[in-house]
C-alpha cells in the first residue's frame, strides 16, 4: 500500500465518512483484503449509527484524492 494513502474514505447511499488512516494503528496492512475488512471494522466501532446502514465503496486516498472525490460528491 502506498505510504502516502493516509485516508479511509466510506461511501453510502446518501452520504459518506471520512477516518484518517493513521486511526487504524495495528490494523493497518499491504494486504488490501483485509485492510478492507479492517476499515469496515473500524466504521463500526467509530460512527456505530452507521453499523446497519450500506456501504457502497471503501478507498484508501491521500489528501488530493479525498479532496477532488469530496469536490465531485458535492457537485451531485
Amino acid at each position: 500500500m502506498n505510504k502516502e494513502k493516509e485516508y479511509i474514505f466510506y461511501e453510502f447511499d446518501e452520504d459518506y465518512k471520512v477516518i484518517k488512516l493513521s486511526v487504524l494503528g495495528d490494523y493497518f496492512t499491504d494486504d488490501s483484503n483485509k485492510l478492507m475488512k479492517n476499515s469496515e471494522a473500524l466504521l463500526k466501532r467509530v460512527f456505530p449509527e452507521k453499523s446497519n446502514e450500506h456501504i457502497k465503496t471503501i478507498s484508501i486516498f491521500d489528501e488530493n484524492e479525498l479532496l477532488s472525490k469530496i469536490s465531485e460528491l458535492s457537485k451531485r
